[in-house]
């Protein structure tokens, strides 16, 4: 009988030319240093942004090993619970580069939804105006992110998602 490999292996599906010995592998991830309980898949960070229902928190995720933000309600509550919910499956829905992309979406031990994004360095359009008045190249820069996020709306718009809430500070 043949012994499992203690390793797992990730094959990588992309365009590079494959390697004669090894395949397409992209890594050799040791199962023993990864096994992870729902638990520890995130290691929850400080808060980096705030709402009216909810808190974002900065957080590694450990498998793949990246950092992201996880959005979750401030107190337990059904009606917002649902809320959150249909946001994150509505953005989860939506492809687009100027759309921060869903990775996951768990629920936590009093059944709210915890959403699990790319985290994005940056600063809000309120931060980058921040009441200045802008010329040349500043003012140019700033129209490409208003005009990056007209798309995303556009593109939201044409897949029949209204975005309720837009506003410098988002």
């Amino acid at each position: 009988m043949h012994e499992p490999s203690p390793h797992l292996t990730i094959t990588y599906h992309g365009n590079k030319e494959p390697d004669a010995q090894r395949g397409t592998t992209l890594m050799d991830v040791d199962v023993s240093t990864v096994m992870a309980t729902r638990d520890t898949v995130l290691e929850m960070g400080e808060v980096i942004g705030e709402g009216g229902m909810g808190v974002v928190h900065r957080a590694r995720q450990l498998l793949p090993g990246r950092d992201v933000a996880v959005k979750m309600l401030r107190t337990p509550d059904k009606r917002l619970a649902n809320i959150l919910l249909n946001e994150a499956v509505t953005m989860g829905s939506l492809e687009h580069p100027n759309i921060v992309p869903v990775h996951l979406v768990r629920i936590d031990e009093d059944n709210s939804p915890e959403v699990v994004m790319k985290h994005v360095q940056g600063r809000s359009l309120y931060e980058m105006f921040a009441g200045r008045y802008v010329r040349g190249e500043a003012l140019r820069s700033q129209l490409e992110v208003v005009i990056s996020v007209c798309r995303a709306l556009e593109f939201a718009h044409a897949n029949g998602v209204v975005h309720r809430d837009v506003k410098t500070k988002n």
